[in-house]
């Protein structure tokens, strides 16, 4: 039985020329197939392939999860898995190639290096780390610290990936420097451990003397790699607790780890914190001394960048980021410089109102800033991120929060005695259309459209108030809906489980049911005023009034654009 399969092995190998990518490929799908179902003693590789035959092997199967179909992505898994664990059942292990003077040849890309360079999802990464930890027992060798052509080694994928104790023989074993460069990067193994939430090895880098200040091709020092990570405040007690007084009879913090270190963009630590919603985080930099006020080189502060990180925040619920960050401030005695302007000339506030963050502009309005020289943001910056294809996507997903954050802006502005000018109506009926908020959906000129067999059950489930359900909603004359529902509603059920997923001819259906009703008295305001103007005046409010009840709201913008449009 041995013989047989082994005969079958070497028949494969000779088919192919493995000069030829294609006969490579090939040969791999049949390879596969044949190892799986082995029977018998298992075959010295080294007597059927070289070592770049078993390293292109190894190679291939971890490509194959890099680069194929997603849908694909569990089998081609299992498929690497088993090549990975037949290779070390044969009890192959490998053996660096040697230049004339009998040292290892170490210009070498392997799997191991594959791996580091693939996509980096939370599943997919506990998957890997897997196969780095099987890899590791064919690439046993550690004086063999294999480089690719960007310099990536195996120490650094070790500590990549969470390794310590591996991290830790190549550098008392071999001699390696904990501060290696990946020279493509720039980054050292403790970026690469802290980047990817591996505190054990962290720690173990910095006790063999790792440096934390040292930056990478960016600029950023292993403080920022932090702040762009998700569990960001758990990492960064790692290093600032290095400037924790060393004898409790001393008051006075060190700097070992440094703080307010500029990027290649002028960003501090702070600036990423912020920019990723980590207020815990900000804290602790404020702690440790942090420049609450500290400009980038484009003149915007760290509150410049926490209105960008509260963006998506405020979308799924979490709307109170600014208020919070502002009570930090004052608790701790910093003072915030709120209407500070970057080099646009631009306050947090107008980012905020850009950015269609209603809770962002209460706050800084409560935190005192400045309405006498604010400026409504200009078409081209209202809703500033409009001609990105992801974000444009996601406000048509999310279109009644925009409009609900849209119309709470305004309202708030009015309160604190802003007078909304017609120009600046439009730009924001303007971003209404742009995201599809005066769409209609042809589906509500259909009788009774929410009846089938489906929509009325799971509607019943969507409760937007405790006494009224998605389902009795649609039901009830517009007038009705009109007086029922406060714009926190709108944006209330858009977050409601089941609301994302209704059929989509259904959902787009609501949509533009609840838009027209929310957005109405918006645009019935305005267009009065526009149809007036475009009347000479001849026709009284009370008149158009009565005129626009025919009309849709695309039909009111319509008339704005008439009458103000340039």
């Amino acid at each position: 039985m041995s013989r047989e399969w082994l005969e079958k092995l070497q028949s494969l190998r000779q088919r192919f020329n493995w000069e030829i990518d294609e006969d490579r490929f090939e040969f791999y799908d049949e390879f596969l197939p044949l190892i799986k179902d082995w029977r018998g003693d298992l075959p010295n590789l080294r007597d059927l392939f070289d070592k770049e035959g078993i390293d292109w092997l190894l190679c291939e199967s971890i490509c194959r999860v890099r680069c194929y179909d997603l849908e694909l992505v569990d089998d081609d898994l299992a498929d690497a898995d088993w090549l990975i664990g037949f290779v070390i059942t044969t009890g192959y292990a490998d053996q660096p190639d040697v230049d004339e003077q009998g040292r290892p040849i170490l210009s070498c890309a392997t799997a191991i290096h594959e791996i580091s360079r693939s996509r980096m999802s939370s599943n997919l990464y506990a998957k890997w780390r897997v196969f780095v930890l099987n890899l590791f027992k064919i690439y046993s060798r550690l004086e063999a610290n294999y480089a690719d052509e960007g310099g990536l080694t195996h120490f650094h994928v070790a500590c990549q990936f969470g390794y310590g104790r591996l991290a830790e023989r190549f550098v008392l074993e071999q001699g390696l420097s904990p501060d290696l460069v990946w020279p493509e990067t720039g980054e050292t193994p403790l970026h690469l451990a802290l980047t990817h939430g591996c505190k054990i090895v962290a720690r173990k880098l910095l006790s063999l003397g790792a440096d934390p200040n040292l930056a990478d091709n960016r600029g950023w020092t292993t403080l920022h790699a932090i702040c762009e990570n998700l569990a960001a405040h758990d990492l960064a007690l790692v290093l600032l607790e290095l400037n924790d007084p060393v004898d409790e009879d001393e008051e006075e913090q060190q700097q070992v780890v440094q703080i307010d270190v500029p990027d290649n963009l002028g960003r501090t630590q702070l600036h990423l914190a912020l920019k990723n919603a980590k207020i815990q985080m900000g804290e602790l930099l404020l702690i440790h001394g942090a420049d609450v006020n500290r400009a980038d080189s484009a003149g915007s502060t760290p509150l410049h960048y926490l209105v960008e990180g509260c963006t998506m925040e405020w979308l799924v619920g979490n709307d109170q980021l600014m208020r919070r960050w502002l009570e930090i401030c004052d608790a701790r005695d910093r003072t915030v410089q709120i209407d500070a302007r970057d080099a646009e000339g631009r306050t947090p506030l107008q980012w905020a109102v850009a950015r269609v963050e209603p809770m962002t502009v209460d706050a800084l309005l409560t935190g005192g800033a400045d309405l006498a020289n604010f400026s409504f943001p200009t078409e081209d910056h209202f809703g500033c991120e409009r001609n990105d294809p992801a974000y444009l996507e996601f406000m048509r997903n999310n279109k009644m929060s925009l409009a609900c954050g849209a119309l709470r802006i305004v309202e708030r502005l009015q309160r604190a005695e802003y007078e909304v000018q017609r120009n600046e109506a439009l730009t924001i009926m303007k971003l209404f259309e742009h995201c599809g908020l005066l769409d209609r959906s042809p589906i509500l000129d259909v009788a009774n459209w929410y009846e089938d067999r489906v929509f009325p059950d799971v509607a019943r489930q969507m409760m937007i108030r405790p006494n009224l359900s998605l389902d009795q909603l649609v039901r009830l004359p517009t007038e009705r809906a009109k007086r029922l529902l406060v714009y926190e509603d709108y944006s209330r059920l858009e977050r409601l489980d089941g609301y994302q997923l209704l059929r989509r001819p259904r959902r787009e259906a609501c949509d533009s049911f609840l838009s027209e009703i929310m957005l109405r008295r918006f645009f019935r305001e305005w267009a009065v005023l526009a149809l007036m103007e475009l009347t000479d005046y001849e026709m009284s409010s009370d008149c158009c009034l009565q005129v626009m009840e025919l009309m849709t709201n695309k039909d009111l913008y319509n008339t704005c654009l008439g009458a103000w449009q340039a």
